[in-house]
């Protein structure tokens, strides 16, 4: 069997321009998160960048700041949780050997 480096180039060179088009999807993708009772929201692109926070002006009047961080923390892991399910659907079937991405 014979080694085809021009072959395995070009199959990098295809790969890399994947990763970039993924890379650019999930900048532009923004991911939110809205509590249960929805006085507390967070949203951020798919890079966690351009964070926005957004708390009713309600949610901390009966002394609830402990349930408004928590919320927060829950919301902040949704939005995680969201883009490597994203990641995980941009990247399926891009079998990089000893890369290992969400969804693969």
């Amino acid at each position: 069997m014979m080694f085809d480096m021009a072959k395995m180039m070009s199959q990098a060179k295809k790969m890399q321009d994947q990763m970039v088009k993924i890379q650019d999807e999930l900048a532009s993708t923004r991911f939110e998160g809205r509590s249960k009772n929805g006085q507390v929201t967070i949203s951020c692109t798919g890079k966690f960048e351009d964070w926005k926070v957004d708390i009713a002006p309600d949610a901390n009047s009966s002394g609830t700041s402990a349930l408004v961080a928590e919320a927060l923390e829950a919301l902040t892991q949704s939005i995680m949780s969201q883009t490597q399910d994203k990641m995980g659907a941009l990247t399926k079937g891009l079998n990089i050997p000893g890369l290992k991405l969400p969804g693969m």
